[in-house]
């Protein structure tokens, strides 16, 4: 396929998803399998994989990238795969978590498990497409808890969080600090896209 791949396992110094977070929150690795540009072809397979009931995109981008990162062995430093979630009303409509198609593709590769139920969406929030990277974080602050019946799985491990698409990482930064109250020896970050 003629995508725009980012290779940031090639490049760790030299990674601009990882810049996105600097100062903000504390991360292992934060890298995005493609480059995201408006209008490109990597929005029309988000456009998809999101709005076109097609999962099997998010399944397929995540077994991609995750054979890609074993040639490096880096799923050696993961224990487990979280994807960032949706709202139930928004999943109910939706039919899935694309999100979570991705992070199943990874996991198929890495052998590792995935958890669905233990970071929770608990306020809907309005689209982040439009809005500016205060509005972002203010819309996002408050939007993630944990499920207190498995947080005990988080305790010392190292754990992958996924997501769709990075733009300016106020949702997953969110995220990131909720989990961090679990005491994870490391979390880090992987999108299927990241927009530069």
């Amino acid at each position: 396929m003629n995508l725009p791949y980012t290779q940031h396992h090639f490049t760790p110094d030299n990674n601009p998803v990882m810049e996105k977070f600097w100062g903000k929150v504390n991360l292992r690795y934060a890298i995005s399998y493609l480059k995201f540009y408006k209008g490109g072809k990597v929005q029309k397979l988000m456009h998809a994989l999101k709005y076109l009931k097609q999962p099997q995109v998010g399944f397929l981008l995540g077994e991609s990238y995750a054979y890609d990162l074993t040639a490096f062995e880096l799923e050696k430093q993961f224990d487990l795969i979280i994807p960032l979630p949706l709202h139930p009303k928004k999943l109910k409509i939706r039919g899935y978590n694309q999100a979570a198609c991705f992070g199943v593709g990874i996991a198929k590769v890495f052998e590792k498990p995935m958890y669905e139920d233990i970071l929770l969406k608990s306020t809907a929030t309005d689209s982040q497409t439009r809005k500016s990277r205060i509005n972002r974080w203010l819309n996002v602050k408050e939007t993630f808890v944990l499920n207190r019946q498995k947080v005990h799985l988080l305790k010392d491990k190292h754990v992958l969080l996924v997501d769709d698409v990075i733009t300016t990482g106020s949702t997953l930064e969110a995220a990131i600090h909720v989990l961090q109250t679990a005491q994870p020896a490391s979390v880090s970050v992987a999108a299927i896209a990241s927009a530069t």
